[in-house]
């Protein structure tokens, strides 16, 4: 659980707001050199603040009680002739660039020195929880791995009205200290990351050309079925929320939770790939399953990283992107898949 961290200069001393306030923090590998970074808050995570322009002010200010967050994870064990080194997660609310989230590397000396420069990272907000993948391979200093569990510290802002001085548009409530419940031991340091698929225009197909660009879909660690691959149906779910998956004597299907579409610009429930190799889409399960949702969807979780294998079929989910993916093995079809773009193989 976390704990408030102590406050000092424009910091008050009070608890945030649920959508500011962390609750938990957990870090996994999420496949390759990527590590993937999830926050749970006692409320759903905040947009990002509009930008309002208030009379006798030059500037757009963030309207009045937004609020924002910002995330650092501090490597006590790295680089330790410097002080540790930090993972900084925040994002830009003012001016005309990009809003998304970005981080960057710094070692904590007392020059603050900037190691890597702010740069985009994928991030996803469902329900109460917050996730972001950071790409080791941005962060040499990270790259031979850390031996001891990093903590993670959010700091929570609420917007005012602007004045002259500074700090008075500001509040900061309480600083949360979160003590990770899972970390990655270690960046791996030895396995070639396979290159992320790109990502074309929502609703768009991704075409042959990206296979080669997306590397192995299927080479997480085996994990071994068990039972379910004795006559019955074996149900995965992406630790993202997006998809559950099952794969069973009929062939391997994926849907996303109850409620939400398949993938931007597609109407139709399932994807699939049957137990001859065709894949296709299928407008609803013909029954009672696959009928999930994202609550009912934890008990199914399959983490990233890992491949399932039965009845002939193999199934994975993506850490950068959040989706799935499914084959034949015998024929190799199959299919891949997230919320934004699909590709038959």
């Amino acid at each position: 659980m976390p704990q408030p961290a102590e406050s000092e200069g424009p910091f008050v001393d009070r608890p945030a707001p649920d959508a500011i306030r962390a609750q938990t923090a957990l870090l996994e590998h999420a496949g390759g050199d990527r590590l993937r970074i999830e926050l749970t808050m006692a409320g759903p995570p905040p947009p990002i603040p509009e930008l309002l322009s208030i009379p006798g002010y030059d500037d757009y200010h963030p309207v009045p009680g937004s609020l924002n967050f910002s995330a650092a994870l501090f490597f006590d064990d790295v680089v330790e002739e410097e002080g540790g080194y930090t993972l900084s997660f925040s994002r830009n609310v003012y001016g005309s660039g990009g809003k998304q989230w970005t981080v960057e590397g710094n070692t904590n000396d007392l020059d603050g020195m900037i190691s890597v420069p702010p740069r985009a990272v994928d991030s996803e907000a469902v329900g109460e929880t917050i996730s972001f993948i950071a790409d080791l391979r941005d962060f040499p200093q990270l790259s031979e791995g850390w031996a001891m569990t990093p903590n993670v510290q959010v700091m929570p802002v609420e917007f005012g009205y602007p004045s002259g001085n500074p700090n008075d548009d500001l509040s900061f409530p309480q600083v949360q200290q979160c003590n990770t419940s899972t970390a990655a031991p270690s960046a791996p340091t030895s396995v070639v990351p396979s290159a992320a698929a790109a990502v074309p225009p929502a609703g768009q197909k991704l075409n042959e050309s990206d296979e080669s660009e997306s590397g192995d879909m299927f080479g997480g660690t085996p994990v071994d079925p068990g039972v379910c691959a004795d006559g019955g149906i074996c149900e995965l779910s992406a630790p993202s929320g997006n998809y559950y998956c099952t794969i069973s004597r009929t062939g391997a299907f994926c849907s996303p939770p109850l409620g939400e579409p398949l993938t931007s610009g597609i109407d139709d429930r399932l994807i699939k790939v049957g137990s001859d190799g065709e894949t296709g889409f299928l407008a609803d399960s013909g029954g009672n399953s696959h009928l999930e949702d994202r609550q009912s969807m934890r008990n199914t979780t399959f983490q990233y990283g890992s491949s399932m294998t039965a009845y002939g079929m193999t199934c994975e989910f993506d850490g950068l992107n959040g989706g799935a993916s499914c084959r034949h093995d015998e024929t190799g079809h199959g299919f891949t898949i997230n919320s934004s773009s699909y590709r038959f193989f």
